[in-house]
């Protein structure tokens, strides 16, 4: 797979999006792959521990209140900006076409867990080590929204990259560029990427042959799948499902 955070081309003001579940590590993600050219950060998170670091939680609504007046603030002076969000809730969609129709290019960096268990096993160890508590029923909620805006969000963006951090180390296991998915090839899809990839494929411009190769799974039979055949039989599959990491 090409290096997924190349320049962009496009001459529109970029606005990176950075979601997860709690726990799931895109505060560490952002700091490892920062745009270093973007100095306008919205972390609705790090606003709430500035305003009252004794009690961040309390104060969560004035720093979302916050994080919405620097979001204004960036569309209305077309600023390169990142934000961070657990991507749950319907306003976090309402920024992205926001952005998007303010003329931004839109990309989303997405990072997540193969299960709520862990997200809440990471969030108590961050919370051993003098981080920030998040209740467990927020957490549980919280993963099943995150993912199913993971989808809508995917149809919103110019360019969609996923992580996975369940191991050790976080993998990028899939891009999507203007509707074309790529994913590696060297190792297994998780589920859970698989899964949103399935609700947005008719969205995708891969044809259904190339999906089926690329999430890895059996070509449907009948007459749908004789169908793919005859129009893909003469295209050069390699070309996309047999991609160098």
């Amino acid at each position: 797979m090409p290096n997924p955070l190349h320049p962009s081309d496009d001459e529109k003001p970029l606005a990176i999006f950075y979601g997860g579940t709690n726990g799931s590590g895109k505060s560490t993600l952002r700091g490892e792959y920062q745009d270093a050219t973007i100095e306008f950060h919205i972390d609705p998170d790090r606003i709430a521990r500035k305003l009252n670091p004794e009690d961040p939680r309390s104060v969560d609504m004035a720093a979302g209140r916050q994080a919405l007046e620097f979001f204004k603030i960036a569309l209305a002076n077309s600023a390169p900006f990142t934000m961070e969000s657990t991507l749950t809730g319907r306003s976090i969609i309402g920024r992205m076409q926001q952005a998007k129709d303010a003329g931004f290019s839109i990309e989303l960096r997405y990072v997540g867990l193969e299960s709520a268990d862990l997200n809440v096993k990471r969030v108590a160890e961050r919370v051993a080590k003098g981080g920030h508590h998040i209740d467990e029923h927020v957490i549980r909620k919280r993963y099943g929204e995150s993912r199913e805006n993971l989808a809508a969000a995917s149809l919103i963006a110019n360019r969609v990259v996923v992580w996975d951090n369940s191991g050790p180390e976080a993998n990028l296991c899939a891009t999507i560029t203007e509707g074309m998915l790529e994913v590696r090839q060297d190792q297994p899809l998780p589920a859970w990427i698989a899964d949103v990839i399935k609700q947005i494929s008719p969205s995708l411009k891969n044809s259904p042959l190339d999906l089926s190769k690329l999430l890895g799974e059996p070509l449907p039979t009948g007459s749908f799948g004789d169908a793919v055949k005859r129009i893909d039989q003469d295209k050069d599959l390699s070309k996309t499902s047999d991609r160098e990491p």
